[in-house]
């Protein structure tokens, strides 16, 4: 199943004067916001007869389709439908004006995702709706509308719900990179830091490790516990008390909440928007051997941070470090 980290997209629509716009790597500039509009749902059936393209390519080919569902016999798009007799209502894609101009596209496979719509009390104005909507804590809300007239003030949400293991699929038409918040993980656990001892706490030794016992050489019951954090092979960001990146040097053995901790063997990517492949080492220095098991992953330059793709070691116990310096 791919992964859907359900990042927000970035979208288009014609005759809609936007209040900021992006550009997607076609060139085509993408709204943030719009007026008078309002959030459909268009349903077009499959022919039965004649294969048709996906229902990504059906989104691809409808500028005013930002999120499609592929279900049964038809595919769902999500549409801005353009109310130019109602009420003043401004909508808007969240976190809109975060979004790398490198967009991809993004789905989900053996799901049932589907946006539901939910009124949002309290909010006032739109700038709140839009504000609780880019803040939402689950990262779910990918769309805002906001009603203003003389009888009320709405605000809505549009959240993602999933249902697993439905006969499904659901695509965002841009998704962005691993640099937007909702594509990456958070590690900020003290004792992943350099500056941590290997992991006693209170007289009793913990060794934390990056994998999650799947297999027999990771060992986590007992002594041996995962990160706190971790969640398996993806993306993630260092921050808070743990550090702002992985080392390009050793730390000492026992340190980093652990007895063999890692380090990347190349030097950060310099360039904002720069990805580059890297490898993660981690010594023995018991056996005298520098970079004695090693992972293959990615370091992204983010601009004011870096995220890195980072795999499961499959061992105890190793993990990756984290520093404030390189």
């Amino acid at each position: 199943m791919v992964v859907i980290q359900m990042s927000m997209i970035w979208f288009l629509i014609v005759g809609v004067v936007p209040s900021e716009a992006l550009q997607d790597d076609t060139g085509i500039k993408k709204n943030c916001e719009f007026e008078g509009s309002s959030f459909i749902i268009e349903r077009i059936l499959k022919n039965k007869t004649e294969e048709l393209p996906s229902c990504q390519d059906v989104c691809d080919a409808n500028d005013k389709c930002l999120i499609w569902r592929d279900q049964y016999n038809s595919c769902n798009l999500t549409v801005y439908d353009i109310k130019k007799d109602k009420d003043r209502m401004p909508s808007g894609i969240a976190n809109c004006g975060q979004i790398s101009d490198k967009a991809i596209s993004c789905e989900a496979q053996d799901d049932e995702a589907f946006l539901k719509k939910t009124k949002v009390p309290g909010k006032k104005n739109k700038e709140a709706c839009q504000t609780s909507c880019n803040e939402s804590e689950t990262g779910n809300c990918l769309l805002w509308e906001y009603t203003d007239n003389k009888k009320a003030n709405r605000c809505k949400h549009f959240k993602l719900k999933v249902k697993p293991n439905a006969d499904s699929t659901f695509g965002i038409r841009y998704c962005s990179n691993e640099c937007f918040s909702r594509n990456y993980n958070v590690l900020s656990d003290p004792s992943r830091s350099v500056n941590s001892g290997d992991g006693t706490f209170d007289g009793v030794r913990i060794l934390y490790c990056d994998c999650r016992g799947e297999n027999k050489w990771c060992d986590t019951v007992g002594n041996k516990q995962k990160s706190p954090g971790w969640q398996g092979e993806g993306w993630y960001r260092l921050t808070g008390e743990a550090g702002s990146r992985i080392p390009e040097k050793t730390a000492n053995e026992f340190r980093c909440g652990t007895t063999k901790p890692g380090y990347v063997s190349v030097k950060h990517p310099t360039s904002e928007g720069e990805s580059i492949s890297a490898k993660f080492c981690f010594d023995d220095t018991v056996l005298d051997k520098i970079c004695y098991k090693s992972t293959q992953g990615k370091i992204t330059n983010c601009g004011d941070f870096y995220v890195y793709y980072l795999k499961e070691v499959s061992w105890c116990a190793y993990r990756y470090c984290a520093t404030n310096d390189f």
